[in-house]
């Protein structure tokens, strides 16, 4: 399925596998920086399950890259689905506060989840893509909104923008799967994905590793 996907350190697909590691590093140091910073509160429920999502994304990606059947696919797909869900349901709860309710963020996880599931039962994987792909640009959207109203601030908001731009990237790496392994000699261009992604995360920890700010 991919290129470049020999053993590694003697793991099968290792390169594939091994680069979802710090998904479970920054999922960790995300959820240790809200606990270190007075607990989880009800109303950092959007940033726990954010940060719990991206630690079980290692799991679940890196069971897929391992036996690469179609429920690890499906686990993988799902925890990506619950990262949107939740933080577009934080990035709502900013705009517009009394939207910071768990039923949205159930209705946003329940969206996403759904589409995994119509993926796996043979549905065309343009709504999965479509979503994260609608996700991403209401992001931008509402972030900017929030931030032109005084909701938001701009490093917030430049985080935000970093983890789309790195997002962006990562999917570059992954159309340019096999062009990458072979410009590189041996390093391809999904493990590639998966490191510009968890750098992506890596920048909302500024802005969703602390508690929610009260206004």
């Amino acid at each position: 399925h991919f290129a470049c996907d020999g053993p590694l350190f003697g793991v099968p697909h290792g390169a594939n596998v091994l680069t979802n590691l710090p998904f479970l590093v920054i999922g960790l140091w995300g959820l240790l920086r809200l606990r270190s910073s007075g607990g989880f509160a009800a109303r950092d429920g959007n940033r726990v399950g954010l940060w719990l999502s991206v630690a079980l994304l290692a799991f679940g990606s890196g069971a897929y890259h391992r036996w690469l059947t179609p429920a690890t696919l499906a686990a993988d797909r799902a925890c990506i689905g619950a990262i949107l869900a939740f933080a577009v349901a934080e990035i709502v709860g900013v705009v517009h506060p009394a939207w910071k309710r768990r039923g949205v963020t159930l209705a946003l996880l329940g969206a996403c989840e759904l589409s995994v599931v119509l993926w796996c039962l043979g549905a065309t994987s343009l709504i999965y893509g479509g979503l994260q792909a609608l996700g991403s640009l209401a992001m931008a959207w509402l972030a900017v909104r929030a931030w032109r109203g005084g909701r938001l601030s701009g490093a917030a908001l430049r985080s935000l923008f970093l983890f789309i731009g790195f997002y962006a990237l990562a999917k570059v790496a992954e159309v340019l799967d096999e062009p990458i392994c072979a410009w590189t000699g041996g390093f391809a261009g999904h493990p590639l994905k998966h490191l510009l992604a968890a750098a992506g995360l890596a920048s909302l920890l500024p802005w969703l590793g602390r508690p929610t700010e009260t206004r």
